[in-house]
Protein backbone atom coordinates (compact mmCIF):
# COMPACT_ATOMS: atom_id res chain seq x y z
CA UNK A 1 0.00 0.00 0.00
CA UNK A 2 0.79 3.74 -0.35
CA UNK A 3 2.15 5.85 2.68
CA UNK A 4 -0.45 8.78 2.81
CA UNK A 5 0.54 12.45 1.76
CA UNK A 6 0.83 14.34 4.85
CA UNK A 7 3.15 17.29 5.29
CA UNK A 8 6.44 15.48 6.54
CA UNK A 9 5.75 12.92 3.65
CA UNK A 10 5.66 15.62 0.80
CA UNK A 11 8.95 17.57 2.55
CA UNK A 12 10.65 14.42 1.68
CA UNK A 13 9.58 13.99 -1.81
CA UNK A 14 10.46 17.30 -2.36
CA UNK A 15 13.41 17.45 -0.98
CA UNK A 16 14.31 13.90 -3.86
CA UNK A 17 12.80 15.66 -6.21
CA UNK A 18 14.64 19.08 -5.75
CA UNK A 19 18.00 16.64 -4.34
CA UNK A 20 18.94 19.38 -1.82
CA UNK A 21 19.19 18.56 2.46
CA UNK A 22 15.36 18.57 3.96
CA UNK A 23 16.52 21.49 6.12
CA UNK A 24 16.60 23.42 3.23
CA UNK A 25 12.54 22.70 2.84
CA UNK A 26 10.40 24.13 5.10
CA UNK A 27 7.00 24.10 6.06
CA UNK A 28 5.02 27.89 5.14
CA UNK A 29 4.10 29.43 8.62
CA UNK A 30 5.26 32.75 10.15
CA UNK A 31 7.95 32.65 13.41
CA UNK A 32 9.44 29.38 12.05
CA UNK A 33 13.08 27.98 11.23
CA UNK A 34 14.25 30.10 8.18
CA UNK A 35 17.27 28.49 6.39
CA UNK A 36 18.95 31.57 5.97
CA UNK A 37 19.52 31.76 9.04
CA UNK A 38 21.71 29.10 9.08
CA UNK A 39 25.54 29.59 9.06
CA UNK A 40 25.16 27.88 5.44
CA UNK A 41 22.94 30.50 4.16
CA UNK A 42 21.23 28.99 1.39
CA UNK A 43 20.91 31.20 -2.38
CA UNK A 44 17.37 29.63 -2.48
CA UNK A 45 14.71 27.55 -0.07
CA UNK A 46 11.95 26.40 -0.45
CA UNK A 47 8.64 26.36 1.85
CA UNK A 48 5.35 24.81 1.08
CA UNK A 49 2.10 24.12 2.49
CA UNK A 50 -0.81 21.50 2.40
CA UNK A 51 -3.63 23.61 2.53
CA UNK A 52 -6.46 20.83 2.23
CA UNK A 53 -6.93 17.24 1.42
CA UNK A 54 -10.75 16.89 -0.18
CA UNK A 55 -12.25 13.30 -0.60
CA UNK A 56 -13.82 13.09 -4.35
CA UNK A 57 -15.41 9.93 -3.44
CA UNK A 58 -16.91 7.79 -1.00
CA UNK A 59 -14.32 5.33 0.64
CA UNK A 60 -14.06 1.90 -0.86
CA UNK A 61 -12.40 -1.62 0.57
CA UNK A 62 -9.65 -3.61 -1.11
CA UNK A 63 -7.69 -6.57 0.19
CA UNK A 64 -3.67 -5.90 -0.42
CA UNK A 65 -0.85 -8.00 0.12
CA UNK A 66 1.74 -7.15 2.64
CA UNK A 67 4.88 -8.22 3.37
CA UNK A 68 6.16 -8.07 6.91
CA UNK A 69 8.90 -9.14 9.33
CA UNK A 70 7.58 -11.21 11.88
CA UNK A 71 10.15 -12.48 14.51
CA UNK A 72 12.73 -12.32 11.79
CA UNK A 73 11.29 -14.20 9.42
CA UNK A 74 9.44 -12.60 6.12
CA UNK A 75 5.42 -13.48 6.11
CA UNK A 76 3.02 -12.38 3.22
CA UNK A 77 -0.23 -11.64 4.93
CA UNK A 78 -3.49 -9.95 2.86
CA UNK A 79 -5.03 -7.02 4.96
CA UNK A 80 -8.65 -5.23 4.17
CA UNK A 81 -7.60 -1.46 3.70
CA UNK A 82 -10.26 1.44 3.03
CA UNK A 83 -9.70 3.71 0.79
CA UNK A 84 -11.18 6.99 -0.65
CA UNK A 85 -9.36 9.10 -3.34
CA UNK A 86 -8.50 12.80 -2.41
CA UNK A 87 -7.10 15.57 -3.99
CA UNK A 88 -4.32 17.88 -2.25
CA UNK A 89 -4.12 21.57 -2.85
CA UNK A 90 0.05 22.80 -2.05
CA UNK A 91 1.00 25.67 -2.21
CA UNK A 92 5.02 25.78 -2.82
CA UNK A 93 7.05 29.04 -2.52
CA UNK A 94 10.85 29.68 -3.68
CA UNK A 95 12.92 32.30 -2.25
CA UNK A 96 15.88 33.17 -3.25
CA UNK A 97 18.15 32.93 -6.11
CA UNK A 98 16.66 30.57 -8.28
CA UNK A 99 13.09 31.33 -7.46
CA UNK A 100 11.60 32.19 -11.04
CA UNK A 101 13.47 29.60 -12.28
CA UNK A 102 12.32 26.43 -9.82
CA UNK A 103 8.64 28.11 -10.01
CA UNK A 104 8.34 28.61 -13.99
CA UNK A 105 9.00 25.42 -14.03
CA UNK A 106 6.40 23.60 -11.77
CA UNK A 107 4.32 22.81 -14.84
CA UNK A 108 6.81 20.54 -16.51
CA UNK A 109 6.59 18.11 -13.03
CA UNK A 110 3.20 16.39 -15.20
CA UNK A 111 5.77 15.06 -17.80
CA UNK A 112 9.29 14.55 -15.38
CA UNK A 113 9.85 10.75 -14.61
CA UNK A 114 11.32 11.57 -11.12
CA UNK A 115 8.45 14.04 -9.87
CA UNK A 116 5.85 10.93 -11.14
CA UNK A 117 8.50 8.37 -9.25
CA UNK A 118 7.64 10.55 -5.80
CA UNK A 119 4.66 10.85 -6.09
CA UNK A 120 3.80 6.97 -6.70
CA UNK A 121 4.54 6.86 -3.35
CA UNK A 122 1.33 8.28 -2.62
CA UNK A 123 -0.22 6.87 -5.34
CA UNK A 124 -0.51 10.15 -6.56
CA UNK A 125 -0.45 12.12 -9.70
CA UNK A 126 -0.22 16.00 -10.71
CA UNK A 127 -3.16 17.39 -12.54
CA UNK A 128 -2.79 19.86 -14.76
CA UNK A 129 -4.85 22.85 -12.85
CA UNK A 130 -2.61 25.17 -11.17
CA UNK A 131 0.66 25.63 -11.58
CA UNK A 132 0.74 29.22 -12.54
CA UNK A 133 3.44 31.19 -11.10
CA UNK A 134 3.10 34.34 -9.60
CA UNK A 135 5.75 36.47 -7.20
CA UNK A 136 5.00 38.15 -3.60
CA UNK A 137 7.36 40.07 -1.02
CA UNK A 138 8.42 37.84 1.45
CA UNK A 139 10.27 39.30 4.78
CA UNK A 140 13.66 37.84 5.73
CA UNK A 141 14.76 38.69 9.04
CA UNK A 142 15.39 42.38 9.92
CA UNK A 143 12.40 43.46 7.93
CA UNK A 144 14.20 43.08 4.73
CA UNK A 145 12.25 41.74 1.89
CA UNK A 146 12.76 40.10 -1.06
CA UNK A 147 10.75 38.54 -4.32
CA UNK A 148 9.59 35.25 -3.40
CA UNK A 149 8.03 33.06 -6.41
CA UNK A 150 4.70 30.85 -5.26
CA UNK A 151 3.15 27.89 -7.12
CA UNK A 152 -0.29 25.92 -6.53
CA UNK A 153 -0.25 22.34 -7.14
CA UNK A 154 -3.15 19.15 -6.98
CA UNK A 155 -2.43 15.96 -6.55
CA UNK A 156 -4.85 13.31 -6.77
CA UNK A 157 -3.77 10.75 -4.39
CA UNK A 158 -5.09 7.65 -1.93
CA UNK A 159 -5.69 7.85 1.76
CA UNK A 160 -5.28 4.43 2.87
CA UNK A 161 -5.82 2.85 6.35
CA UNK A 162 -5.56 -1.03 7.30
CA UNK A 163 -9.39 -1.90 8.79
CA UNK A 164 -8.05 -5.35 9.96
CA UNK A 165 -8.76 -5.32 13.63
CA UNK A 166 -8.17 -7.83 16.38
CA UNK A 167 -11.43 -9.34 16.94
CA UNK A 168 -13.06 -9.56 20.97
CA UNK A 169 -13.57 -13.26 21.76
CA UNK A 170 -14.88 -12.56 24.89
CA UNK A 171 -16.96 -9.80 26.21
CA UNK A 172 -18.03 -9.42 29.97
CA UNK A 173 -21.33 -7.59 31.30
CA UNK A 174 -22.12 -7.08 34.67
CA UNK A 175 -18.94 -9.32 35.27
CA UNK A 176 -20.26 -12.37 33.79
CA UNK A 177 -19.66 -14.07 30.53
Amino acid sequence: MSINLNNENFRLALATIYGVDKKYIVLKQGNWYNPTSVSAKPKTWIAYNILRNSPIGLPFYRDNEVTEVIEDEEVTNTYNFAIVLKIAEIDIQFIGTQAEALANNVPLWIIREDVQSELQKFDGKIMGQGQEAYSSSYALDGDNYVTAWNTKIYITWQQSTRTQQILFTEVTAKGEL
